[in-house]
């Protein structure tokens, strides 16, 4: 059934006309501190094939939590990263701009901006190293919500492996079914990056790959993404 689904979906989000490689529609990528490295540079230089407009932008340290406001709350509440914030909307030659210190923006309000044909998401390792990941649904499903409430087309890239004592594969797997089952409900696609990365041991947090494997990894979601109809690049 699921398969079905995704065929019929993608069948839709990629039909004659809606695709970007035809439309040449706004893309928004939004990220944790996993794009904020060559994860990000790649997925966005690929992006720049396919559409004239790319708003790219990572926050270290954020989760679906961060990007949105709940119903309910008086306002925006913007918070502020101080581990890193990569934000690139200019040219595929230039490198964007990135800040130890940096308030991250809302996506609702990024999406009135920017109009996006399509939003992609990378997010997840930091619901998992919460501890209890399934108390992060609530602003996920916001998320997702507001993404195809505006229109856009919503892919969601989940959370890679790891090797930590705070991102534990155990929290991973848990954080991977919710974000899953969600994307399904919500009509996003999702990108199950778990089932086909596998972090390394050596030293290091654990959690960032390196530039090389961060590549890797990227190209290995792009492939993934290749295999829907009409999305060329």
């Amino acid at each position: 059934m699921r398969s079905l689904f995704f065929a019929s979906f993608f069948a839709t989000l990629f039909a004659s006309g809606a695709a970007l490689a035809a439309s040449k529609g706004p893309v928004l990528f939004i990220g944790d501190s996993i794009s904020y490295g060559k994860f990000g540079e790649v997925i966005d230089s690929a992006m720049r094939k396919i559409s004239e407009k790319v708003v790219s932008e990572a926050s270290c340290g954020s989760a679906p939590a961060t990007w949105v406001t709940m119903p309910g709350q008086p306002g925006h509440v913007y918070e502020k990263t101080v581990c890193g914030f990569w934000k690139k909307e200019q040219s595929e030659d230039l490198p964007g701009d990135r800040s130890k210190e940096h308030y991250t923006p809302k996506v609702e309000e990024e999406i009135q901006r920017i109009h996006p044909r399509i939003t992609i998401v990378q997010l997840g390792t930091n619901i998992a190293a919460a501890d209890d990941p399934e108390s992060q649904l609530p602003p996920t499903r916001q998320l997702m919500h507001e993404i195809r409430a505006s229109g856009s087309r919503c892919i969601w890239i989940g959370p890679p492996d790891a090797d930590s004592l705070i991102v534990t594969r155990e929290k991973l797997k848990i954080t991977d079914e919710m974000l899953k089952t969600e994307a399904l409900a919500q009509g996003c696609f999702y990108v199950d990056t778990l089932s086909f990365t596998s972090f390394p041991p050596g030293p290091g947090d654990g959690i960032h790959p390196s530039p090389e494997l961060s590549e890797q990894w990227a190209n290995e979601v792009l492939e993934r993404i290749r295999l829907v109809r009409h999305f060329r690049y």
